[in-house]
């Protein structure tokens, strides 16, 4: 579940992430994702 992914690269819990609205999540996940590609190069 890509939201559990996220949350654990934040060191959230999944009650704390689904705690944000659906936009933010979304926000928040590309933005990781974004991030986690840069990494990766």
């Amino acid at each position: 579940m890509r939201w559990a992914r996220v949350a654990h690269l934040t060191g959230m819990s999944l009650s704390e992430w689904l705690s944000f609205d659906d936009l933010t999540r979304e926000a928040v996940c590309v933005a990781i994702e974004d991030l986690v590609e840069e990494l990766k190069d």
